[in-house]
């Protein structure tokens, strides 16, 4: 009698935040084994696989990434296939998982942005791109409001994720994991991330579809914050972090775009 042994190891997350909701399972066959995934999440999957073999062979070997899409369920992601038919087979395997499509190849050069603030508002960009505080390396900008002030989407795209039963900050780096965030998803796997809003300030849901304008959350003062302001951030993901993006914005009457630098204070008049 022939022994099928599988040893699942847990998932071992590349980046920091919640758990992905995904959960990947083997099915034996007459020549070997199918691993299959269910992503319970909105937002696809990157998957990364190491197998341990015992006369089998990986029929997928040398392939680097694996994506699940959004919403899969029973998502064939690779076979595995006896070698000698006259002997039993083993096998284990581990994986890595990042959320979204580390393949994505982000906005285009074309891209505009619209200020993530209502029409007839004025803020200031308090830090910009590298800023000193906490921006270094990276391309993010923190938009001084009041708390309460409403945010809202600078790009069409689905709500990927939502973080809003946070209520403490302060000016250290350990409070990051404290932010409330919203995150959308766009259709060149690129994600904007809307971040420091109050507590239970998100007014979107996890897979909800939004339009450019629309209102998504409150602006607030949770996580690594030493005053009200909304962080944003458009950034690709990767197994080794994620990758920020620079961005242009419509300013002023929607008619020009730029670059928005720091202590300067930009008009959505549009």
């Amino acid at each position: 009698m022939r022994i099928f042994l599988l040893l699942l190891s847990f998932c071992f997350a590349a980046t920091t935040g919640a758990q992905i909701n995904i959960t990947l399972y083997s099915e034996n066959n007459r020549n070997g084994a199918t691993i299959y995934a269910d992503n319970n999440e909105h937002y696809p999957v990157s998957l990364q696989l190491n197998f341990t073999l015992e006369n089998m062979r990986w029929r997928n070997y040398g392939q680097k990434v694996f994506v699940v899409p959004a919403r899969a369920v029973h998502f064939r992601v690779t076979e595995l296939e006896q070698e000698l038919s006259s002997r039993g087979f083993r096998f284990s395997y581990n994986y890595r998982s990042v959320k979204g499509n580390v393949e994505g190849k982000g906005p285009d050069s074309t891209l505009v942005y619209d200020l993530p603030f209502q029409t007839g508002k004025g803020y200031q960009v308090m830090q910009g791109y590298n800023g000193r505080f906490s921006h270094q390396g990276v391309y993010a900008l923190d938009f001084q409001m009041d708390e309460s002030s409403t945010i809202t989407a600078a790009r069409e795209g689905v709500i990927a994720e939502v973080v809003s039963h946070n209520e403490g900050g302060c000016p250290e780096r350990a409070c990051a994991g404290m932010a409330n965030f919203i995150t959308i998803l766009h259709t060149d796997g690129s994600f904007t991330e809307y971040a420091h809003l109050k507590k239970n300030g998100a007014l979107v849901k996890v897979g909800q579809k939004v339009k450019r304008g629309e209102p998504i959350g409150l602006s607030g003062n949770t996580g690594f914050s030493s005053a009200p302001h909304l962080h944003f951030v458009v950034f690709l993901p990767g197994f080794e972090g994620r990758k920020t993006l620079p961005g242009r914005f419509r300013t002023g009457n929607g008619s020009t775009s730029e670059q928005l630098e720091a202590g300067r204070v930009y008009l959505k008049d549009y």
